[in-house]
């Protein structure tokens, strides 16, 4: 879902961290990740698995986040 990419963008922005860097983390081609952040691309389930590892951060973090927020 587009929150997931809302999500991830609002992260980086939160954390000073660099979309580049996130990609070469995850594994991830820069295009991609740009296409995630910016194009709202649908993430696979193992892009987002690397995602979420390379940020260290629990599977269920970005889905609890928007939760949180009162969003379904």
């Amino acid at each position: 879902p587009i929150m997931i990419n809302l999500m991830l963008r609002e992260y980086l922005q939160v954390h000073a961290m660099d979309k580049n860097d996130l990609a070469g983390s995850a594994g991830v081609s820069i295009d991609k990740m740009e296409q995630i952040l910016d194009s709202g691309k649908r993430l696979s389930a193992e892009e987002y698995f690397m995602i979420c590892q390379a940020l260290h951060v629990d599977l269920n973090y970005f889905f609890e986040k928007w939760k949180e927020r009162g969003r379904k």
